[in-house]
């Protein structure tokens, strides 16, 4: 059981939606983190999620607070499904 995770912010939102229409196409279980709540307000309701904050997570300049925070609700994910998670970021590129 693996579940592959990406992750989306205001700004990354349409290479999201490539990333969307890929997986889906290809048949792939997946799901979303939304980084911001842009994100959250545009990602499918019934694949994504809040990004999962801690007090490490929140501190520092806004790149290092994404990359805590998607290690942290990856983290997470793990714990609470029991799935095997592959992060991929909403640049890579599929071939379909």
């Amino acid at each position: 059981n693996v579940l592959l995770v990406t992750g989306a912010s205001c700004e990354t939102l349409p290479l999201y939606r490539n990333w969307r229409r890929v997986a889906t196409k290809l048949g792939l279980d997946w799901a979303a983190i939304a980084y911001d709540r842009e994100a959250a307000a545009q990602l499918e309701p019934d694949r994504s999620l809040p990004a999962f904050t801690t007090a490490a997570s929140a501190s520092g300049g806004a790149a290092l607070r994404v990359a805590r925070s998607k290690l942290a609700t990856v983290l997470r994910l793990v714990q609470l499904t029991g799935l095997d998670i592959v992060f991929s970021d909403v640049d890579n590129i599929f071939r379909a």
